[in-house]
């Protein structure tokens, strides 16, 4: 299935290209939701695939790659990461293997694109419209694979599981003594991508609704509320009330805006507050019946509870309990990309870092996340600051920062249209200005 999506991309990427436009929202689009090409015993990642073609494609325009300043912290993080893994895993690893080799040339995919695209679309990454169409058309794929999902449950499982060569369903499908469930993963690998995905896309319609107060974004800020739910992901419910939370205090904190009582809003709030507090009392009641809801909700009142299960040093049990020996042992420089104890990797952004990179790469991030913090203050970007402190948090459960390819294009949108916009408000105020001045010389020239 992988084989068959990545050929009828490439065939829509040829008409997009002929008709030049909407190429890079198809391929963003591709990026998030592609799944494995198995091609005979081999499964090859999608992503390189897509990075052979916008390679060729920067050839065929014969312009000189360039590292766009926007983009330069992060390239330099996974540069220093890289060097320090590869170095670690040349002393800790006798042999290097395929699963090993293919560690390593997966670290550095992200950055690669993430150079090809700021350069081969460089044009199309400063208009809002492109994003909306590659964040409301994923959005749409994966509500209508989740809708599937529920409707047919195991009939559909296969299919899915074929497509992402994963035994997702089987792994997050649970049996209790009340109800039977199946965390659903639209088109994603897993439930939990699934549930990052929605956690960003909120941030996103959150910010466009909040600039253009355009209801498709409110109505797909709600479409994203209830798929985000479906994959029943610790990271989403305990993320999205942090998410408010964030804009909530920031919006006050920063005074972006100028709150008006008008009679208008006042009968929207008269409307929107009673149907708001029904469906509220009406979920909880859901919760409360439902063991599956039951079970993730009530880690809202204990937040530690979501992390016992990996997290927990008191547990042997536990799925990093190996890890955490690598770890210890190897606090400094750590072990680099290979499992030298059977151990399990990846699981999170900072164990993947001890353990690859030890307390040097941790230090790392943590300079990467503090210098992005800053300079989104100083600029009063407030949906941009949030965007980071989610992709901090939900560094917890995936390793979000370095391999999931799901959060590029959110990447690219937060840490490039904004800078864009800047430079059009500076151009817009100055020609303000310089019109005021045309105008007022023009008067002291005439009454004189």
């Amino acid at each position: 299935m992988g084989l068959v999506l990545f050929v009828v991309y490439l065939a829509l990427a040829v008409v997009s290209l002929c008709k030049r436009k909407s190429f890079f929202s198809l391929t963003l689009i591709y990026l998030i939701i592609a799944p494995q090409i198995k091609i005979g015993t081999k499964d090859i990642d999608a992503m390189y695939l897509v990075i052979i073609l916008l390679c060729a494609l920067m050839m065929l325009k014969k312009e000189k790659i360039k590292i766009k300043k926007n983009f330069l912290n992060y390239l330099v993080l996974i540069i220093f990461n890289f060097m320090l893994y590869f170095i670690m895993t040349l002393v800790y690893s006798s042999t290097i293997n395929s699963s090993l080799l293919a560690s390593i040339v997966g670290f550095i995919k992200l950055p690669v694109l993430i150079i090809l695209i700021s350069n081969y679309f460089e044009e199309d990454l400063k208009k809002e419209k492109n994003f909306d169409t590659v964040f409301i058309v994923t959005l749409l794929i994966n509500t209508c694979g989740v809708i599937a999902q529920w409707i047919l449950g195991k009939d559909v499982r296969s299919f899915f599981e074929s497509m992402y060569l994963s035994d997702s369903y089987n792994y997050y499908s649970y049996l209790s003594d009340k109800v039977v469930y199946n965390r659903k993963m639209g088109f994603f690998p897993s439930p939990m991508l699934l549930g990052i995905f929605c956690a960003f896309v909120l941030i996103y319609f959150l910010k466009r609704y909040s600039y253009t107060k355009e209801k498709k974004f409110i109505i797909c800020f709600f479409i994203a509320l209830v798929v985000g739910i479906s994959s029943l992901s610790k990271t989403f419910i305990l993320g999205v009330p942090i998410i408010f939370i964030l804009y909530i205090t920031l919006n006050f904190l920063f005074k972006l805006k100028k709150i008006r009582i008008r009679k208008k809003r006042i009968y929207n709030m008269i409307i929107i507050i009673p149907i708001a507090i029904i469906v509220i009392i009406s979920f909880i009641n859901l919760v409360k019946k439902n063991a599956a809801l039951n079970y993730y909700f009530s880690m809202l009142s204990n937040p530690t509870k979501s992390l016992e299960t990996r997290y927990s040093v008191d547990s042997n049990d536990i799925l990093l309990s190996k890890t955490y020996e690598v770890i210890e042992e190897h606090q400094i420089f750590g072990v680099g990309f290979e499992s030298i104890k059977g151990e399990f990797i990846g699981d999170s952004t900072y164990v993947l870092a001890l353990h690859n990179g030890g307390m040097f790469s941790l230090i790392s991030i943590v300079i990467f996340y503090g210098v992005s913090i800053i300079e989104t203050l100083r600029k009063g970007n407030i949906f941009k600051l949030i965007f980071i402190s989610f992709w901090i948090i939900s560094g917890i459960g995936m390793p979000t920062l370095f391999n999931v390819m799901m959060v590029l294009p959110f990447y690219l949108y937060f840490f490039s249209i904004n800078n864009a916009k800047t430079k059009v408000k500076i151009n817009e105020n100055k020609l303000v200005e310089d019109t005021i001045n045309e105008k007022f010389n023009f008067c002291n020239n005439s009454n004189s």
